[in-house]
């Protein structure tokens, strides 16, 4: 809008509106298209490449909302200039066009001339200018100077330093922020950037700042800070702040194996398992690792495994873990921990209770049959002090079964 207001006012003044405003739309307009349509097509390519559903609306919306606004400076706020420019000439108040000021545009400007000192004769109205050099003073033909200093006064906007009769300056609008822009980029930006050695200085600076940004780019970090898209008083700000300082975690990631073999001639287990005496390149020894590399994965912390918390519950080197009523051979009845009830209350309800694998496990893997007796044990059993490897709150669904009697 600023861009065809000031191209607008660059026009001869003694043309007539519609035809200053076509003027005015032939030299500004292919800008203001070219940078409404890259503007249009970066926030609908952002729109249709990202995969955040709020980035995502924020782009689509924006990319209309431009097209809009560009639909609406070339027609109705072009027209709005028209009418301005009549409303000025005719010495009409902006905020009031109904209430006229005495004398209208030609008043105004015998005012400026007597001002100025200028009673040499009579106003006569100039010629029609046939054309106008785009960013000229005068017109190629017909002298518009009065016609310049009649609506002059008018166009404070637009045209408040433009020169007026016989190339004189007004004194009064030559220190505006227009005239010092101008003068600056006139006389020292652009003498500036035309030296060769500028121009070569500017050339490496961009090609710095380019390779300095590609350089950067592996540190970037993937995603959007949640609570930056909020407003500040929002009340998940302090979620996300306890969230962030308290409790720093990401979404969760769960590994499935499926068909796993328990039978240890199958060597499975080996290669899932993290405990003493797995393969090196076990499943979960790997994403132990990747979590200890955070340059190349985004695990924060090693996996918790179900396979490892079972042979850890089951291992005699935890006796208060798992607990039968029978010492060794298969279980009659779960015994849980001491410092769980009924252990706890009644020092008798438990005294027959031993632990349910008195040595350690033959080839170092508990046995099919331990699996098949223990595992409903594991995952029905609770976490306490004596015993934090219980399966209850963090394995009881992430099992699924063959069958429900066997469940390996």
């Amino acid at each position: 809008m600023f861009v065809l207001a000031h191209a607008l006012g660059k026009q001869a003044h003694s043309l007539p509106p519609a035809e200053r405003l076509a003027a005015s739309l032939s030299s500004a307009g292919p800008s203001i298209t070219l940078a409404a349509c890259c503007e249009v097509a970066a926030f609908t390519l952002g729109g249709c490449l990202t995969g955040m559903p709020a980035v995502r609306n924020f782009s689509l919306a924006a990319a209309a909302a431009l097209a809009l606004d560009f639909g609406l400076q070339v027609t109705v706020f072009a027209a709005l200039l028209v009418l301005d420019v009549r409303r000025m000439r005719a010495g009409r108040l902006d905020c009031c066009p109904c209430v006229r000021l005495g004398g209208g545009a030609a008043g105004v400007g015998e005012q400026r001339r007597q001002r100025e000192g200028d009673v040499a004769g009579p106003h006569t109205p100039p010629a029609p200018a046939e054309a106008m050099e785009y960013g000229s003073k005068q017109p190629q033909q017909g002298d518009g100077g009065d016609e310049e200093d009649a609506a002059a006064p008018c166009t404070v906007a637009t045209s408040s330093s433009e020169e007026g009769e016989e190339g004189e300056v007004d004194e009064r609008s030559y220190w505006s922020l227009q005239r010092v822009l101008q003068a600056y980029f006139d006389r020292v930006h652009a003498p500036l950037l035309s030296r060769p050695v500028v121009q070569c200085g500017v050339l490496l600076l961009f090609a710095a700042t380019l390779f300095a940004s590609l350089a950067a780019i592996p540190y970037l970090q993937v995603g959007l800070d949640q609570a930056v898209a909020l407003p500040r008083d929002s009340y998940l700000q302090r979620y996300y702040r306890d969230l962030l300082q308290q409790l720093r975690v990401g979404p969760p990631l769960l590994l499935v194996v499926r068909d796993l073999d328990l039978r240890p001639e199958a060597g499975q287990v080996e290669r899932l398992c993290g405990v003493a005496g797995c393969a090196q390149d076990s499943l979960a020894n790997r994403v132990s690792a990747a979590a200890r590399d955070p340059a190349s994965s985004f695990i924060s912390a090693s996996a918790a495994s179900w396979l490892d918390d079972f042979m850890t519950w089951l291992s005699p080197d935890l006796p208060a873990c798992c607990r039968t009523n029978e010492a060794g051979g298969v279980a009659a009845s779960y015994c849980p921990p001491p410092d769980q009830p009924p252990c706890n209350g009644n020092s008798s309800a438990c005294a027959s209770c031993h632990t349910c694998v008195q040595a350690a496990f033959t080839g170092g893997r508990p046995s099919v049959p331990q699996f098949q007796t223990y595992l409903p044990w594991f995952l029905a059993a609770r976490p306490s002090e004596q015993c934090a490897k219980a399966g209850v709150g963090a394995y009881s669904d992430a099992l699924q079964r063959a069958q429900l009697d066997d469940p390996t």
